[in-house]
């Protein structure tokens, strides 16, 4: 990945030129959302391994509108992005215009998980792909929901694990997924593998990790960092060169 200047000098674009074959996929930064991290980039390589030719894609956590990107340049018909936070909204916007991409080809809806969704039948069996890189940091104290200023606080998820989006991605995404259809997720040790393994079986008959990506940890987990230490739990995981969290990419079929 490297960095380009557009005409005006704030407009700054992340260009990853090897995450499809073909024309590079580019991002303009957003303060308020989170830049696609090595976990996101993973399950984004993950996805563009597959061809993805008319299919309807429901991006859960979709943020800077990355991994619908890759699956339309994959043949992929129509995106729709979930997202609580609403600066994401502005997010795909720009970058489907900075991609070069028809805005027919995505909807967005500002939705805690699939509040939103729920409301409407048409949105029931009407996937073939779900794709989520849900956020997984536990809400710190004196961050307030109502209010979040910046990227880290929209990654924040509010519960104590950080685990509230993925969990709904394993109980509820199933039924938003036609017969046959994939679920594509990213469930990191900060968040309690063992936990995810025992709610893939319960909700899943058909799933398996395809791949397992360990990166190290940076500043915005700096606070929790003793915490997951005294866990008995293996949240984290030591290298001689520091600290790193692994990403369990799961792929699952209904």
């Amino acid at each position: 990945m490297r960095k380009q200047m557009l005409n005006h000098p704030s407009d700054e674009l992340l260009v990853y030129p090897d995450l499809v074959h073909g024309e590079p996929i580019v991002l303009q930064e957003h303060e308020q959302v989170w830049t696609p991290s090595q976990s996101t980039l993973g399950l984004a390589r993950l996805l563009a391994e597959q061809d993805w030719t008319h299919a309807q894609v429901l991006d859960l956590a979709s943020g800077s509108g990355i991994l619908g990107l890759v699956a339309l340049r994959k043949g992929a018909q129509h995106v729709t992005g979930v997202d609580l936070n609403p600066y994401a909204s502005d997010a795909m916007e720009a970058n489907w215009k900075a991609n070069r991409l028809h805005p027919e080809t995505y909807t967005f809806l500002l939705s805690d998980c699939f509040t939103t969704l729920e409301t409407d039948p048409k949105y029931y069996e009407a996937y073939d792909l779900l794709v989520c890189n849900p956020p997984a940091l536990p809400m710190r104290p004196g961050t307030d929901f109502h209010t979040r200023s910046n990227a880290t606080q929209w990654n924040e998820v509010r519960d104590a694990e950080g685990r509230l989006v993925l969990d709904a991605a394993i109980t509820q995404g199933h039924q938003f997924l036609k017969t046959g259809g994939q679920m594509l997720i990213n469930s990191n040790s900060i968040v309690g593998w063992e936990k995810t393994q025992q709610m893939m079986n319960e909700y899943w008959d058909t799933w398996d990790v395809v791949k397992t990506l360990d990166s190290p940890l940076n500043d915005s987990h700096s606070i929790y960092i003793q915490k997951w230490k005294n866990d008995q739990k293996q949240r984290i995981i030591e290298k001689e060169d520091g600290l790193y969290q692994r990403a369990y990419f799961i792929k699952a079929i209904k």
